[in-house]
């Protein structure tokens, strides 16, 4: 199962240890850089679909990861659908 989920430190850019300020500040960073609006206009809608898809799940990174629970459960091997329903 933990093979399987999503690796918000690797998504976001930051260690494991890293503070709630750096974790938010990796959130702006790449929120930037994998905002849906930022691709080339013309862009085909399985582009934009992979654009939301990808941006979603920054999102529910920076959600789990500055959420102290949230976070003790992911680190322990729980996925974000394991979590969300705790």
């Amino acid at each position: 199962r933990k093979e399987k989920r999503v690796d918000f430190y690797n998504l976001l850019d930051v260690s494991p240890i890293a503070s709630e300020m750096e974790i938010k500040k990796a959130y702006k960073r790449k929120a930037l850089e994998l905002h849906p609006d930022k691709l080339p206009p013309g862009s085909s809608a399985d582009e934009q679909l992979k654009a939301q898809k990808r941006f979603q799940m920054l999102g529910d990174g920076l959600e789990i990861l500055t959420d102290d629970f949230q976070r003790k459960l992911y680190d322990e091997g729980h996925d974000p659908e394991a979590i969300r329903e705790r």
